[in-house]
């Protein structure tokens, strides 16, 4: 079986080709001269199984019929396509067998909440519909997909599970860093104010510095809403609380996560990403939003994070990391990721779910 993963978000899809190729199979991995930086592999750090098997689609010009060409005839050289998004628009009609990682996508392409009233992103948006129909299988790696918008529609199969994150344990682990000055918390996650509730984690945060004034929070420079965080900030008098930190690649995030007291995620969509796995991955305290029940439910236990939904949640959770060193959940945390998340161990699973749909 010849395999060939088609683009991604983030590390994913790189992890996932390694892994594979480590594993015997004959896998390549296709990403867009148009992607987000940090979905080359060279942001994750050297793979060597990578070398000769990455290539790169030149989509500067879709106005030209040869650029779509050319991308439906290289997918055509293999067995099975391991989708993720933009692929999903044109996957089902490649005419070779897919399958789809939905990392979150699902929350805009199936929520009616965001239907576009222009007609190209109404068809966009019903083709990558199509996608999802017509997979072999659809692995859900943002749980919260699951059980708010697919076990809703009238039209989802019973082809799909929920799929731990890839998470690569040499890259994000425990590290000897230098203490803090003050106690600082990073907030990494990229800055979309509603789906992220931005503004309930500054909240909080401006609550807890009336207990500690001298706190800073770490903020990742990336997404869309910086102008309005940027905003945020002064409205909540928090200028002399906040660091600004570039995105950076994987290697230096790493040491970014191991270095702060606490990390914080999310507050709003119920389901552990990027920052909170390789945080935990780090030995590190989460303060994010996860259904407990969800999680238990798919991998047998939940995720050891400290729990919070609104501004008083991620005070409250400040309070006891500023108080607590909570050496017993950071452990927790470290396991729990190695025997969910780990990248070989996710790879495996993958691998025979594909060989059982393919029979």
């Amino acid at each position: 079986m010849k395999i060939l993963f088609l683009f991604g978000l983030g590390d994913t899809s790189p992890l996932l080709t390694a892994a594979f190729r480590r594993m015997g199979v004959d896998c390549d991995l296709l990403l867009s001269n148009r992607a987000f930086v940090t979905q080359y592999p060279a942001w994750t750090g050297h793979l060597p199984e990578l070398e000769n098997h990455v290539y790169i689609w030149d989509k500067s010009n879709t106005l030209d019929p040869h650029t779509i060409a050319d991308l439906y005839k290289f997918v055509r050289d293999y067995d099975l396509i391991f989708v993720q998004p933009p692929g999903g628009v044109d996957a089902w009609n490649f005419g070779v067998p897919y399958v789809m990682w939905d990392g979150g996508s699902g929350n805009f392409i199936m929520s009616t909440h965001h239907e576009s009233k222009q007609i190209t992103g109404q068809i966009n948006r019903e083709l990558a519909r199509r996608s999802y129909k017509q997979a072999k299988w659809v692995f859900f790696n943002d749980i919260n997909v699951i059980y708010t918008i697919w076990k809703k529609l009238s039209w989802a199969h019973d082809r799909y599970s929920y799929m731990p994150l890839p998470v690569d344990t040499d890259v994000f682990h425990p590290m000897h860093t230098l203490p803090n000055e003050h106690f600082t918390a990073y907030l990494p996650t990229r800055q979309e104010v509603f789906i992220k509730g931005i503004e309930q984690i500054l909240q909080g945060f401006k609550q807890f510095t009336t207990y500690v004034p001298d706190a800073q929070l770490k903020i990742t420079r990336y997404g869309s809403d910086v102008p309005i965080t940027d905003y945020l900030i002064d409205k909540y008098q928090l200028q002399n609380n906040i660091q600004w930190l570039p995105l950076v690649p994987t290697q230096q995030f790493a040491q970014f996560i191991n270095q702060a007291d606490v990390v914080i995620d999310q507050l709003r969509c119920g389901a552990i990403g990027g920052v909170t796995v390789q945080a935990l991955a780090c030995g590190q305290r989460v303060i994010v939003n996860a259904n407990d029940r969800w999680y238990k439910e798919q991998l047998g236990e939940a995720p050891p994070i400290l729990n919070a939904k609104n501004a008083r949640d991620v005070c409250m959770k400040l309070l006891l990391c500023y108080h607590n060193k909570h050496i017993s959940l950071k452990k927790q945390a470290i396991a729990f990721i190695t025997k969910h998340f780990e990248y070989h161990t996710v790879a495996k699973r993958i691998y025979t779910q594909l060989q059982e749909i393919l029979e």
